[in-house]
């Protein structure tokens, strides 16, 4: 006897469809990955934009701004009225800003500190500003 079939078995559609979600499934982890870092790229930029910002408003008027050191979702609006003059809206990040330092000292940091997730980058005022993550999840 022969038999002419048509189309495919059971058996080959469901592998086939678990190929596409084990794939799939790599696809979204790695995905994931990538917009986090890109996050905190964005973020970072944003830090180097404030310390210019704040290194213009000091050279205008002879110490920097300094807002209060906790970093709340207001924070980043204060800060893009103040500094910025309200052209960057930094409220549209996931990421909340604020200064720390002392004007006695001179000294500044400028912080970024992510809505939902344990990450905190800090950029020091100093010759070679560099970003310093902290967290579990940077």
């Amino acid at each position: 006897m022969k038999f002419n079939y048509r189309g495919f078995t059971l058996i080959e559609l469901l592998v086939v469809v678990a190929i596409i979600g084990i794939i799939s499934a790599i696809g979204m982890v790695a995905y994931q990955g990538y917009t986090w870092t890109a996050k905190k790229e964005q973020a970072k930029l944003s830090l180097n934009s404030l310390l210019l910002a704040q290194e213009e408003y000091r050279s205008n008027n002879g110490s920097y701004l300094y807002q209060p050191s906790s970093c709340s979702a207001n924070s980043g609006a204060q800060i893009a009225t103040a500094l910025l003059d309200g052209k960057d809206n930094l409220t549209e990040q996931s990421w909340n800003f604020c200064f720390a330092g002392s004007s006695g000292s001179g000294t500044l940091k400028i912080k970024a500190k992510h809505e939902s997730k344990n990450c905190l980058l800090t950029l020091d005022e100093t010759t070679t500003p560099i970003i310093k993550p902290t967290g579990n999840d940077c």
